[in-house]
């Protein structure tokens, strides 16, 4: 199992290819998985990070996070974004724990308990990111609607000139043309 950190995203990714070999086209970042995706998927990394002889404290610790993680009532708490926020809140752990594990050699924190202060920051941000997104598309839709306007407008300026050019002579006297 190969463990990669994208520098500019600074997310982690597994893969249990050999380095070198092709990475599936199914491939799904933690902060994507659905819970159905989740929960299939974390019975094949708890056995996958046993085969390879990772220290059973921390496998322990894998298993207490993600047993925490689907039981936790976030996601009934908040049904918009509650999931999204404690797959964000795994993929953050994830990273956190390559780093503690490649700099420090040894030791790492506990981190088989839910750290609720930041499942909270992830949501204000997920729902301020929501914000904004609506705020863009109703600007967006309001330029849109702006530049319709002008070219109506310019249009009627148009057909102003073109009628105020037309000469004076009415066809009869039950004219109904705009001409006239």
């Amino acid at each position: 199992m190969e463990a990669s950190l994208d520098h500019a995203t600074g997310q982690f990714t597994w893969s249990a290819t050999p380095i070198g070999a092709k990475r599936s086209p199914n491939e799904v970042p933690d902060s994507a998985l659905s819970r159905a995706q989740f929960s299939e998927s974390k019975y094949t990394f708890l056995r996958l990070v046993s085969d390879l002889g990772w220290p059973e404290d921390h496998v322990k610790r894998w298993a207490t996070l993600f047993s925490a993680i689907e039981d936790s009532s976030v996601p009934h708490i908040h049904k918009k974004h509650g999931w999204a926020a404690l797959m964000e809140y795994l993929s953050n752990v994830r990273r956190a724990y390559h780093v503690a594990i490649t700099e420090k050699r040894g030791g790492v924190n506990d981190f088989s308990i839910i750290n609720l202060e930041e499942v909270k920051e992830i949501l204000e941000r997920l729902a301020v990111s929501e914000r904004e997104r609506r705020e863009d598309q109703m600007a967006q839709r309001e330029a849109s609607f702006m530049r319709r306007e002008a070219a109506l407008a310019e249009q009627s300026a148009v057909l102003s000139r073109v009628l105020s050019n037309a000469p004076s002579v009415r066809c009869s006297s039950l004219c109904l043309c705009f001409v006239c």
